[in-house]
């Protein structure tokens, strides 16, 4: 044991002596033959380390949320190293004891578990060049062929990587102890109130049924799709809107001009090419729009996130692809987006962002749990 007097110590001075990580790429057949890469701590010690993204430097960061089985824990946070239990999830022996476990081989698990098979979700960033499409021009995520690091995941751009995947062949081993309830699973606090207005589980995750579904386009500071405030992709917006209706990219007569300019330059709707798949009007909601794996958001280990969280993928403070652009400032384009960057537009294609309060940007996001602050506080403080 090499006189760690704990179960974690002895895990972790043991793997960094045999070159063992569950940090970086993880591409072992059982958890799905994922290449995703989950970065990389400066010491083995989870409670005390400071964790980098291979990605995307606004991450780097002390760990916020560790894995542990001490059933006094009220709420999210590091954990005492003791109260770790590497065991209760690892079976080192390979015995197969837990219910219905049939996995053996590296990692030892008592059950299924399915790394994350989605690229890393990060704010786009200065000077990343993305690749130009024919209704949007050189944006992060104008289409669901646009896959330039730096943007959302999702099934629409990622190939629909958990097709065939199940509750019990991709995450058995975490309803050994969390259930099997998708709709309703929540561990601390109120599921209504860390999932903006319903508990997510329910409509964007395996094993869930969309019993909590709820539409996320009413928008932001407005109703859906009247002229100053359009759906996203510029749907439903109705003249004379910001321009005549022609949008703030376009380049004819009727429209704003704003960069990026839209390819080709001409007086069209190509702002109308929203093509992810959602319905985008105040009445339809779309059942399991996401089928994300457990392991799509977290970390069964420990992270820089609360809550085990890996990804706040639409926290837009951390956007600064668009700062190149500046603001627009004329009256034309509403109060709702005088003054602010691209991605704080309300016809910016990303449909839970969370707006940045630096410049007034309208959204609450889709959880209030997990923002990428260097200071470790949370939108919402209240919530544990």
């Amino acid at each position: 044991t090499g006189g760690k007097t704990t179960e974690a110590e002895i895990c972790w001075s043991c793997h960094d002596a045999n070159g063992v990580s569950e940090w970086g790429v993880n591409n072992n057949a059982n958890t799905g033959n994922s290449t995703y890469d989950y970065g990389s701590l400066d010491t083995s010690n989870w409670t005390i380390a400071t964790w980098t993204s291979a990605n995307f430097a606004y991450k780097t960061g002390a760990i916020e949320s560790t894995h542990s089985v001490n059933p006094n824990v009220t709420q999210a946070g590091v954990d005492a190293v003791a109260d770790i239990r590497c065991s209760y999830c690892h079976d080192v022996h390979n015995r197969n004891q837990a219910p219905n476990d049939t996995v053996t081989g590296k990692p030892y698990l008592r059950g299924t578990w399915k790394g994350n098979p989605y690229k890393e979700d990060g704010a786009p960033q200065l000077n990343t060049n993305y690749t130009s499409l024919q209704k949007f021009g050189s944006v992060p995520r104008g289409s669901t062929s646009q896959t330039t690091m730096g943007g959302y995941w999702i099934d629409q751009n990622s190939g629909s990587p958990t097709t065939g995947w199940t509750l019990a062949n991709s995450a058995g081993l975490c309803t050994l102890c969390h259930g099997t309830d998708v709709d309703n699973m929540n561990k601390f606090g109120t599921a209504a109130n860390a999932w903006v207005g319903k508990n997510g589980h329910s409509n964007a995750v395996i094993g869930g049924t969309g019993l909590h579904k709820q539409n996320i386009f009413d928008l932001r500071g407005g109703t859906l799709g009247n002229s100053t405030n359009p759906a996203m992709a510029w749907q439903g917006a109705n003249a004379p809107g910001d321009k005549g209706n022609w949008g703030f990219r376009g380049q004819a007569g009727k429209a704003a001009g704003f960069g990026p300019a839209l390819n080709p330059n001409k007086e069209g709707r190509n702002y109308q090419g929203y093509e992810w798949g959602a319905t985008v009007d105040n009445n339809t909601v779309d059942t399991q729009f996401h089928k994300f794996s457990c392991s799509k958001c977290h970390n069964p280990h420990a992270s820089r996130l609360p809550r085990l969280m890996i990804t706040n993928c639409l926290d837009t403070k951390h956007n600064t692809w668009d700062d190149s652009y500046g603001t627009p400032t004329s009256g034309n384009f509403g109060n709702l987006n005088n003054g602010r960057h691209i991605s704080q537009w309300t016809s910016a294609q990303n449909c839970h962002r969370v707006g940045d309060p630096a410049e007034g940007g309208n959204g609450n996001g889709w959880n209030l749990v997990t923002p990428w602050t260097t200071t470790g506080t949370h939108d919402n403080g209240t919530i544990p």
